[in-house]
C-alpha cells in the first residue's frame, strides 16, 4: 500500500527503487552498472529513466577530447 503526501506524490518501493537509480546516476556510476542494479532489460532503458542525471556528461566529454587534441599537438 501506498502512501502518498498532501501533494498526491506516493511514497512506495517504485519511489524508493527510482531513487536509488537516480542517486547512482548522479553519482556517476557507470550506466552498465546502474543497469545491472536496476534489472533493466536494456542500456536503453536505464539511459532514458537516469540518463540526463550523470553530472557533467557533456562537458567532461569535451574537455577530455579538448585535452586529449592539445597534447597530442604539443607533442609534435
Amino acid at each position: 500500500m501506498a502512501v502518498a503526501n498532501p501533494e498526491g506524490e506516493q511514497f512506495d518501493f517504485h519511489a524508493l527503487r527510482h531513487t536509488c537509480g537516480a542517486w547512482l546516476a548522479q553519482a556517476g556510476e557507470n550506466p552498465k552498472t546502474i543497469k545491472t542494479i536496476m534489472r533493466h532489460s536494456s542500456i536503453t532503458l536505464t539511459m532514458d529513466t537516469y540518463g540526463h542525471l550523470f553530472p557533467a556528461a557533456e562537458s567532461d566529454a569535451i574537455a577530455r577530447l579538448s585535452d586529449r587534441h592539445f597534447n597530442a599537438v604539443d607533442m609534435q
